[in-house]
């Protein structure tokens, strides 16, 4: 993988190639070094220089997403899962088979599974075993906001903080611990608060979210998390008690937000008939799963204008209650509920 490019692609759909295999292994461009291998006695992670480009890139994304919280954030380092190791083999070719074969249930043309990158909070011993020996069933009973089934919770790359209050229990030396993994999401069907779930609710599906407009969370479940799941890179950091905010409180956004049939309802007041029924015929068609979540936003934002869409919520927002639950629109700050 392109050091480069670690986060700039994120959104892309990606697997694993052979070359990707070799790389996580060695980089011409990475700089490694072997003295702090073992600090969590795994000779499968490789701690990284702070001078390598992976590692500024990563950094950067982390504290950018913590806001005026990433001053409290200090003694900052992060190893690479190398995969040098024959069960590291094993699980990186496990996890290509398995994105291979999720992109070609939906697409037979298609090489990729919606593959995005998601943090997960975990203690030192935690992260140990996850490199050594995959996620277990530990891991699906360590989130205390645990109200979307029996899986494995990982935050979207944007919402680090949240992993930040999973990894609540500091080592020895005083760190806590995320890992960054590349995770197969396929397609996802939308959890409810309260679920009992364990695993997907039929063929269909390969993973839940809390929000499918725009999720703050990922459900992996357990059924197949070893496959779907590849964690990439783990970072420590210390940080203040303070930081340890709930999850809940950590993705909740500031900016004004409003449902999505409240949103319907207001542009009706503005626009023609015509171009109501093509947002609308969009929302039905995204909530029936025959179009993504961004083919649906690009419709409204092109009927409607960001001008106007940002007009409507802020007006709207005044007199909304700002601790419901939302979710982001994506490149304007401006916030959908469900």
């Amino acid at each position: 993988m392109n050091p480069n490019s670690v986060f700039n692609s994120l959104s892309d759909e990606q697997v694993l190639s052979e070359s990707d295999c070799e790389s996580t292994i060695t980089s011409e461009n990475s700089t490694v070094t072997t003295s702090s291998a073992n600090f969590f006695n795994s000779d499968d992670l490789i701690l990284l220089d702070e001078t390598d480009s992976e590692f500024l890139t990563i950094k950067k994304k982390f504290l950018s997403n913590l806001g005026a919280l990433a001053n409290s954030v200090n003694d900052f380092t992060i190893h690479k899962n190398s995969f040098q190791s024959f069960m590291g083999q094993v699980k990186i070719q496990s996890y290509k088979l398995f994105s291979l074969a999720t992109a070609k249930k939906k697409n037979p043309s298609s090489s990729s599974g919606n593959v995005q990158y998601a943090w997960f909070g975990s203690t030192k011993h935690g992260v140990q075993q996850i490199i050594s020996h995959g996620f277990s069933q530990f891991d699906c009973s360590d989130d205390p906001d645990k109200k979307y089934g029996s899986g494995i919770y990982l935050l979207p790359e944007k919402y680090p903080l949240g992993s930040v209050a999973l990894a609540n229990r500091k080592d020895e030396n005083g760190f806590k611990h995320v890992v960054l993994c590349r995770v197969v999401l396929g397609n996802m069907e939308e959890i409810r608060s309260g679920s009992q779930q364990f695993c997907p609710s039929s063929v269909e599906f390969d993973s839940g979210a809390d929000n499918l407009l725009c999720p703050k969370k990922y459900i992996v479940w357990s059924t197949s998390m070893n496959f779907q799941i590849l964690p990439e890179y783990v970072v420590s950091f210390k940080a203040p008690d303070s930081l340890d905010v709930p999850v809940s409180a950590a993705a909740r956004p500031t900016s004004p937000w409003m449902s999505f049939t409240s949103l319907i309802r207001e542009l009706s007041k503005h626009l023609t008939p015509l171009q109501m029924a093509l947002i609308k015929k969009q929302y039905k068609d995204f909530k029936e799963r025959k179009i993504t979540r961004q083919d649906m936003i690009q419709v409204v934002r092109r009927t409607a204008g960001d001008g106007m869409l940002s007009g409507v919520i802020k007006s709207f927002y005044r007199g909304m209650d700002r601790a419901n639950c939302a979710t982001v629109y994506p490149s304007r700050n401006i916030i959908f509920s469900k």
